[in-house]
Formats: structure tokens, sequence, C-alpha cells
């Protein structure tokens, strides 16, 4: 101790009474780090976080705020107003608000059922409520996947015959006419030469006409 902060208190009556008074001038304050304790659990999001992850990260600056700044409870032992148990009570729904108004958007219908609930659940019974919605999600994205790869396999699969078949009446010599137009009746499914407008309809093809009646 310097001999000016001495001589500041050379005339102290007790000694309870100057360390009081030197902790309340001289002590280092704990409020710029109870400022960013706040702070950060009112900015904090869930983001792309998982539940598990965001409610870990928010519990862990709940911690650190009641050992920098304990909630004042009473401790004489002759109350009978509880009111340790309210204060306990507004605490546990603060942190309930903060715990649900971090959570993502596809939360908002398990948030909006949980904040109807009368009496409201505590934090860790709405962190397991959203817990299992989150992994009910989990489960519908993985079935929504196992589909999508089922469907675009089915789809080359399709894409594979359709070439086989092509190549296989190629190799037959033979022609896919729904891709033919004739250039004279601008019509599909054949070409120029065997154009029944232009030709005239063959005797086979009248033939074929009358079996089939």
């Amino acid at each position: 101790m310097t001999k000016d902060i001495v001589n500041a208190f050379l005339y102290a009556a007790l000694a309870r009474s100057l360390w009081t008074e030197l902790e309340a001038r001289y002590g280092e304050s704990d409020g710029p780090l109870v400022y960013k304790i706040r702070w950060e659990i009112n900015s904090i999001t869930q983001g792309n976080f998982s539940v598990i992850a965001y409610y870990t990260n928010l519990k862990q600056y709940w911690d650190e705020l009641v050992c920098l700044k304990p909630p004042a409870m009473c401790s004489c032992g002759q109350c009978v107003c509880d009111s340790n148990k309210a204060k306990r009570e507004e605490i546990e729904e603060d942190h309930l608000m903060q715990f649900l108004m971090g959570l993502s958007e596809p939360y908002d219908n398990i948030r909006s059922q949980i904040l109807v609930l009368d009496p409201l659940p505590s934090v860790n019974k709405a962190y397991s409520m959203i817990l299992r919605v989150e992994r009910q999600r989990r489960v519908n994205m993985e079935y929504v996947d196992v589909n999508e790869n089922s469907a675009m396999l089915a789809k080359g699969q399709d894409y594979r015959n359709n070439v086989g078949q092509r190549g296989l009446m190629k190799t037959r010599g033979f022609t896919d006419k729904r891709n033919v137009t004739c250039d004279y009746c601008n019509k599909t499914g054949h070409g120029r030469y065997t154009c029944f407008k232009l030709h005239g309809v063959p005797d086979w093809y009248k033939d074929l006409n009358e079996r089939s009646y």
C-alpha cells in the first residue's frame, strides 16, 4: 500500500471499515464482465447449430452469470412468503424465454405450443420437447433423401434402357419413326418415300385393315 493511500485511511477506527472502504475504492469491478455475458446471452441464436450445441452454449453463459452475480436470496430461514421460490421461478422463466427466442425458424410451431402452456414448463422440459422435434426432423430429412436418391436411380435406369433400345434398333437396321417427319404431308411417323398421301395406300395396308376387322 502506498504512502498516499495510507495517509487517506490513517484515522480509520475499525479494520473492517478500512477494508470495506478499500474494496469500494480500489476493488476490481465485475461490471464489464457481467455486461459482456448478458450481451452474449441476449445476442446468441441457434443459427446452424444443433439444439444440443445451442442450449449447451447458452447454459454456459447462465452458469457464468450466476457465479459472478448470484441472485439475491433470503438466508434468514424465517421467511414465510416463499420469496426464494418466487425468485427461482423468475430466473427459470427468464432462461426459458431466452432459449426460445434464439431458436431457428423451423421450430416456430413447437415454440408457439410451449408458450401457450399453463403453467409454462421449465427450460429443461422445453429443451427436451424441442430435442424430440429435432430428431424427428432428421428422420424426415433422411427419408426424403432416400426417396430422392431412389427416384434419381430410377430415372437413370430408364435413360439407360432407352439409350440401349435405340442402340439396338440402329444395330438391327431399324429407324425410330417417331422422330421422322414427311416433307410432303408434314406428318410424323413416316418419310416421303412411304407417304400414303403421295404414293397412295398400298394393297398390303388395305389387307391388313380388313383382317383387323
